[in-house]
C-alpha cells in the first residue's frame, strides 16, 4: 500500500488531523468499490474568502500509474 515508512508515517499523521477535526478525508474508490487512495480535504480563508484546500492526495502503491481511458490521465496526475 505504501511505498515507504516515511509515507506510511505521513498518512498516519493525515489521519490524526481528521480526528481532531483540522481536516476531513474522503475515500477515492473504483467501479467496484475497491479503496484507490484518498483526498484529505479542509476549509481555510484567503483574503477574507473560504476556499477549499487540498491538504493530501494519496494514491495506494499499487495503483499508481494506471490510466484511465475516460479520464485520459493516470490516477497519480
Amino acid at each position: 500500500m505504501y511505498s515507504d515508512d516515511n509515507e506510511r508515517q505521513y498518512v498516519r499523521q493525515v489521519a490524526r488531523l481528521a480526528l481532531n477535526r483540522k481536516t476531513r478525508i474522503h475515500l477515492l474508490a473504483n467501479e467496484a468499490n475497491i479503496p484507490c487512495g484518498f483526498t484529505a480535504l479542509s476549509i481555510s480563508h484567503l483574503l477574507d474568502q473560504s476556499c477549499l484546500v487540498v491538504d493530501y492526495l494519496f494514491t495506494s502503491k499499487e495503483h499508481r500509474g494506471i490510466s484511465f481511458d475516460d479520464l485520459g490521465m493516470k490516477i497519480s496526475e
